[in-house]
């Protein structure tokens, strides 16, 4: 029970399977690459995060090809992001796109979950 003037926080599926998606992708130029293509009706919807950089680029993730980006590195180098309990996701149908401002090798791996 949270003392008085405390929130409480609830975390939800933990224990909900991720699927790993490999991620190797080379950009020359600023762009996105389309990685994941969900089942007809379903969400994708991200739970961990670790990738690595080949070079000084903002690196990110968007569910389409234009939208908006969500930002995970500046600089080249290892990043890992823990996202259990928390859903970043896109709506049904809606592909899983990889963005990199400029040239660079992306490896990795994404976990995700189809909703």
């Amino acid at each position: 029970m949270p003392r008085a003037g405390h929130i409480q926080n609830e975390i939800t599926g933990i224990q909900a399977v991720g699927t790993p998606i490999q991620v190797n992708q080379t950009f020359t130029a600023a762009g996105s690459n389309d990685i994941l293509t969900p089942a007809s009706g379903k969400k994708i919807r991200i739970k961990a995060i670790i990738i690595e950089s080949s070079a000084d680029a903002d690196i990110g993730l968007r569910f389409t090809a234009t939208g908006t980006i969500y930002y995970l590195r500046t600089t080249k180098g290892p990043w890992a992001l823990n996202l259990v309990g928390c859903n970043i996701e896109g709506s049904a149908d809606q592909h899983l796109y990889l963005y990199a401002s400029g040239a660079c090798t992306v490896k990795g791996t994404i976990m995700t979950q189809e909703v």
